[in-house]
């Protein structure tokens, strides 16, 4: 109930639970508060369903069956003590649980932040130039000429939209480019650019951002160009908000319209490139082209906006490492809890014949089935949790592309490694206690 209500806050309340205009970013307490809720409640609620199983899954072991011996022992000593796993399952599944959460959160922001840089910048780097490149043919740097066209509206609702001219033939090779931005390959979209339109005398054009009224032209300047939509995209390098429309045609048939018709253009040039600064401004310069300024995708990252994307969900990781941190201590305090029953058990089984190899894989097949149930259990509630509200977290939604979904792989696969590693040490650990056990003290003792 208490994470519906969270939710619920964070659904239906105004402004974005990630605030960073202009002030230093600020998290909303329910963005912390509900996979907290979420996550701790069904864990709970889950490792006593499995609890429960477990339990039924005994009573063919009582019944006669005959099961490996570490098996045997690693699930008759789990359905033994029922509070303790229950406790410690759902403690691994809260740290986990909350590592994965953040962890996917701050994988699909800092995605999201370096798509929107680049189609800000429109590749990893932008030179602006004074007139159309030169150079850059036979250069063999991946790099592509655009031109940003001003004073552009749709005619006749005289709709303000961005227009960009570019080369089809340059333009994959120099930009970034993913599948979740259009339906169809750049490639496929770039090729209809060139292709001549169902209607004669209309230039292709690629539509980017929002829907615009239906229109055939667009004013350029003080004429009207014809114009025939032949793809569309969600975002597109160059687009500048997500709210504006953006129109890609052809540069050189751009030119020859504006040759034909006598329409000057009020355009910028620009240079698009993947590779290094330098190189493409000497080579520019070479050729005899001033370049005016340049800008690259990771000085877009590092301005406060950017940089708040990184830091927004850092105290979500630290708080999920913290968890699992208590998680191990709770993996310790777990088997000192049951170290004295273990040395009887250990001491009477020994006798009647259970090799210590045996032994140490009962207690790390235990181990091992706590941690990695609460592994598989922390990473789906943690998917869960966030499917629920991660559409909800993109800091800078004026700028496309939107927030998508990723896992961050190597948080996952550490965590995994960690809980191998965590449940084999246990058994190590435990292992050699019972072996320097006196076994007359213990079972004095227990007597």
């Amino acid at each position: 109930m208490l994470a519906a209500a969270a939710l619920y806050e964070l659904q239906t309340r105004g402004g974005q639970p990630v605030q960073v205009g202009g002030q230093p970013p600020r998290v909303d307490r329910f963005l912390v508060l509900f996979p907290l809720l979420l996550i701790a409640g069904l864990a709970g609620l889950a490792a006593r369903g499995a609890g429960r199983l477990l339990a039924e899954g005994t009573r063919p072991l009582r019944a006669g069956a005959r099961p490996r011996p570490a098996a045997f022992l690693a699930v008759r000593r789990l359905a033994a003590a029922p509070r303790l796993v229950l406790l410690l399952v759902t403690g691994s599944a809260l740290a986990i649980g909350i590592l994965g959460y953040a962890g996917i959160l701050v994988a699909s922001t800092r995605a999201a932040a370096h798509d929107k840089a680049r189609i800000l910048v429109g590749s990893d780097t932008s030179v602006t130039t004074r007139a159309p490149a030169k150079g850059l043919d036979g250069s063999g740097l991946a790099a592509t000429r655009v031109q940003r066209v001003h004073g552009v509206t749709l005619s006749p609702d005289s709709v303000p939209v961005d227009l960009l001219a570019i080369d089809p033939a340059t333009f994959a090779a120099a930009v970034h480019w993913s599948s979740t931005y259009a339906g169809e390959p750049l490639g496929v979209l770039l090729d209809r650019l060139d292709a001549d339109p169902a209607v004669v005398g209309r230039v292709p054009a690629l539509l980017a951002g929002p829907a615009v009224p239906t229109s055939n032209a667009i004013e350029v300047g003080s004429a009207d160009l014809a114009i025939a939509i032949v793809g569309s995209a969600s975002a597109f390098p160059g687009m500048s908000r997500a709210d504006r429309p953006l129109l890609v045609v052809s540069a050189e048939r751009l030119s020859v319209w504006a040759g034909n018709v006598r329409a000057p253009l009020a355009a910028e040039h620009e240079v698009w490139t993947r590779e290094d600064p330098a190189a493409v401004v000497a080579v520019l310069r070479e050729a005899g082209t001033v370049p005016e300024a340049a800008r690259t995708a990771g000085t877009v990252m590092r301005t406060p906006a950017f940089l708040a994307v990184s830091w927004t969900f850092a105290m979500l990781q630290a708080l999920g490492v913290l968890a699992g941190l208590v998680a191990l201590v709770g993996l310790v305090l777990y088997a000192q809890a049951r170290q004295r029953g273990r040395l009887v058990a250990y001491a009477l089984a020994r006798r009647m014949g259970l090799s210590r190899g045996a032994h140490l894989r009962s207690v790390a097949l235990e181990l091992a089935a706590m941690l990695l149930f609460s592994f598989a259990l922390g990473v789906t509630l943690a998917l869960v949790t966030t499917s629920l509200v991660y559409r909800r977290l993109d800091p800078m939604p004026e700028i496309p592309p939107g927030l998508h979904l990723r896992l961050p792989g190597a948080v996952l696969g550490l965590t995994l490694l960690g809980v191998a590693v965590a449940a084999l040490a246990g058994a190590l650990l435990v292992q050699r206690g019972a072996d320097r056990a006196n076994v007359a003290e213990v079972m004095r003792l227990a007597g």
